[in-house]
């Protein structure tokens, strides 16, 4: 998020508030209770604070207290009358008043999301869009998606057709299970009316332009092209971390990745691959690609380390001719490919797959004139 977060822990909901750094300017709406709280108990448990000492703490005793009794319509009434006090800078202790006079805001905040919870309780949270975008917006930043889910999924059976509900929704889709979930999850959203589903239109677009670029980096990857693959990948994993504002995005991460690692492994550079495919695995630590591909890229990198140079990886001499240097590429690559050792121990398999990456790693570079010169030049004089 933009703002500087604090957090404030919701009455028994396991949720987590969050709190403008700045003190907020809260809605009046927000601070006046909504109905006449009943009688308290005439004799107040030992725990509860004193009312002549500490009202707003006594207030909000009595709030929690209905909270658990489930009477979530006066337990609204007494977290308000709480409210009040605390911005008229009645509290003490925790709640006494800032050294600059203003409202103590955690403690402000957590009465707000106390309330919040009993209205949520009852099914009538009100119509306060500000409150509502900052709780959700906080708890995607905080990667709390389970009270995110929570929270819309009872304001939208309230309000259905709430714009903004409908695309915080969607991006927790896309959050947790990813671009192709997210578009099937806005099939429901009208996003042609970009008046009114600005946000949902816009994530629909990216969404789609995602999917495309991830297609794409597949689809130059198989065919030869791996550098394009990386640029492709290098740009989609950008979008990815655009549309989930930083927040952990697994699905669509994790393949790209697998894509981009696959993609460094081809064109030689196993040192890139490795972090690729520890990223991918640190995202799904379940998933085998990722384990199989580092194994891959570790044995590659430890073959490039003991090779003098990338000459010796074709069994060429520097000097070589191109003609020389398909020849030799030619005849290892039908030596080494992996289709040649299907039936060898896993060991001998795994072998002849380092040694295939890197002859394709090494005729990627020598191969072509400019990089084969690029390469000279870097390895002059040994």
């Amino acid at each position: 998020m933009a703002e500087l977060l604090e957090q404030a822990p919701l009455f028994d909901t396991g949720v987590t508030a969050a709190v403008p750094a700045a003190s907020p300017k809260l809605p009046s709406e927000l601070t006046v209770p909504p109905s006449a709280p009943s009688a308290p108990p005439s004799a107040p448990s030992a725990d509860e604070p004193d009312p002549e000492k500490d009202y707003a703490g006594w207030c909000r005793a009595q709030g929690n207290r209905l909270f658990r009794e489930a009477e979530y319509g006066q337990a609204c009434a007494w977290y308000g009358h709480a409210i009040v006090s605390l911005e008229r800078g009645e509290g003490v202790g925790v709640d006494a008043p800032a050294a600059d006079g203003s409202p103590p805001r955690g403690a402000i905040a957590t009465l707000l999301s106390n309330r919040a919870a009993s209205w949520l309780k009852l099914g009538r949270y009100p119509e306060h869009r500000a409150l509502r975008a900052l709780l959700l917006s906080a708890l995607t930043a905080l990667e709390r998606y389970d009270a995110a889910d929570l929270l819309c999924e009872a304001q939208l059976h309230a309000t259905p057709e709430a714009p903004e509900l409908l695309h915080a929704a969607a991006r927790l889709v896309f959050i947790r299970q990813g671009a192709d979930a997210c578009l099937a999850a806005l099939t429901e959203v009208d996003v042609a009316d970009t008046a009114t589903h600005a946000q949902s239109a816009e994530l629909h677009g990216r969404c789609k332009a995602l999917l495309a670029l991830q297609e794409d980096a597949k689809l130059a990857l198989s065919s030869g092209n791996a550098d394009a693959a990386v640029t492709i990948s290098c740009g989609a994993l950008c979008l990815a971390e655009e549309i989930s504002s930083g927040a952990s995005q697994p699905s669509d991460h994790e393949r790209l990745l697998l894509v981009r690692a696959r993609a460094f492994l081809t064109i030689g550079q196993p040192a890139q691959a490795i972090a690729d495919f520890r990223s991918a695995a640190a995202l799904n630590p379940a998933g085998s690609q990722a384990g199989a591909g580092l194994k891959e890229a570790w044995r590659l990198l430890q073959l490039l380390q003991k090779r003098s140079s990338l000459y010796e990886v074709l069994g060429c001499e520097p000097n070589a001719t191109a003609e020389q240097l398909r020849k030799a590429y030619h005849k290892a690559a039908l030596k080494w490919h992996p289709d040649k050792h299907t039936q060898a121990d896993a060991a001998q398999q795994a072998e002849a797959h380092a040694r295939f990456t890197e002859l394709q790693a090494a005729w990627a570079v020598l191969s072509d004139e400019t990089t084969r010169a690029e390469y000279d030049a870097d390895h002059k004089g040994g």
